[in-house]
């Protein structure tokens, strides 16, 4: 299924909480799609928001990764829901919180996070940004 109007309204509702923007990776092959996470609490309806901004990201192009950059204090758990309600999708996500990773560059993320990215995965290289470039998929 392609991008369509329910993922551009998507996209367009998680701008309230995310400022969900495409940014160049300087790679033809690979896409990124910034959201932005600053708030370790918000309304319950906030969880899937992401979810469904995460799959209409994945669908925007089919070489899409999204970064989820957390800039919180505590790390939300929506963030890790969301990424769990994706199980099955195929999504292309990377994680970065402080000095931690979901993948490589970074320290390692909490157990319950890469099992999360790990279901709902697929199973091809993202584009990780602090990398500057495409890390595999976690097994």
């Amino acid at each position: 299924m392609g991008f369509n109007q329910s993922d551009a309204d998507a996209l367009n509702s998680a701008r309230q909480y995310f400022s969900p923007m495409s940014l160049n990776t300087g790679d033809p092959n690979f896409q990124l799609m910034h959201f932005k996470v600053i708030k370790s609490l918000l309304p319950a309806d906030a969880t899937m928001i992401l979810t469904l901004a995460l799959e209409a990201a994945t669908r925007f192009h089919q070489n899409m990764s999204a970064w989820l950059d957390v800039t919180t204090d505590e790390f939300p758990a929506y963030v890790t829901e969301a990424v769990r309600n994706c199980e099955g999708f195929g999504l292309k996500v990377v994680i970065t919180w402080k000095d931690q990773s979901s993948h490589a560059p970074g320290l390692p993320m909490d157990e319950s996070v890469i099992e999360a990215i790990r279901l709902a995965q697929i199973t091809e290289p993202v584009w990780h940004p602090l990398a500057k470039g495409p890390v595999p998929f976690l097994n």
